[in-house]
């Protein structure tokens, strides 16, 4: 039995592909049809570009549906990956990329630059566009990857408090697990809709927020950042 944690999410998806995942701010709707096809775009994007299972994505840019469909992607095609706060600057981005020795480095465009720069002749810097951009020609079919419990699917850094930031490797069953729990203790329920207004470089809107949702088979209404008239206005449509 596989342990990947989008095998995961795709047994728990429900059966009408046409249920809402998510609904962002605009009222544009995303649905688990349309996430099964984003991320198996993805996934063969990353694996066209020459990604092996194990390999680091890094990925600094800003929480929207195309940075949630490359996390996903990442899953699927067995790839870790390794998120990064966006108000991050130079000096620390050189250790974090000289540290996790990425594969594929995914930033905005206004930041490529600077990451080009920056990165090892090892890493493809891209932007979130551009990949997106090209994704669309990649096939809507991927067989994700079987995974064990203890194969990598994420990594992030400690805050650097007593030292430098240190590499903290989830994996597969950790991610699993925690879903599940959080599931199991919270209530979570297919009926649910979350107010999703996280970023997504954090702990809590990328594996909590989005893991029970797609865990349970809900849904979540996204904000692509915190203001407090837009979550006002979408409580009334909210149960978590």
């Amino acid at each position: 039995m596989s342990h990947n944690l989008y095998h995961r999410f795709a047994s728990n998806s429900p059966a009408d592909g046409g249920k809402p995942v998510l609904i962002d701010g605009n009222g544009v709707v995303a649905t688990y049809q349309i996430m099964e096809e984003k991320s198996a775009r993805i996934a063969n994007l990353l694996t066209e570009m020459g990604t092996v299972i194990g390999d680091r994505v890094t990925v600094q840019v800003d929480k929207s549906t195309d940075a949630l469909w490359l996390y996903l992607g990442c899953l699927r095609a067995g790839l870790v990956f390794h998120p990064l706060n966006t108000a991050y600057q130079a000096n620390e981005l050189e250790y974090f990329l000289d540290n996790a020795e990425p594969r594929i480095v995914v930033g905005d465009e206004e930041t490529t630059s600077l990451l080009q720069t920056i990165a090892g002749p090892e890493s493809t810097v891209i932007d979130i566009a551009t990949l997106a951009d090209h994704a669309r020609e990649a096939s809507t079919e991927f067989d994700t990857t079987t995974s064990a419990p203890d194969d990598l699917a994420a990594l992030l850094y400690s805050s650097g408090t007593t030292g430098v930031p240190k590499g903290i490797m989830l994996s597969h069953g950790n991610l699993v697990s925690n879903a599940e729990t959080l599931v199991l203790a919270w209530g979570f329920t297919a009926p649910d809709t979350l107010l999703h207004a996280l970023p997504i470089f954090h702990v809590h809107g990328l594996f909590v927020g989005i893991s029970c949702t797609l865990m349970s088979g809900s849904c979540m209404y996204w904000l692509n950042g915190y203001g407090v008239e837009p979550v006002l206005n979408a409580l009334p449509q909210c149960s978590v």
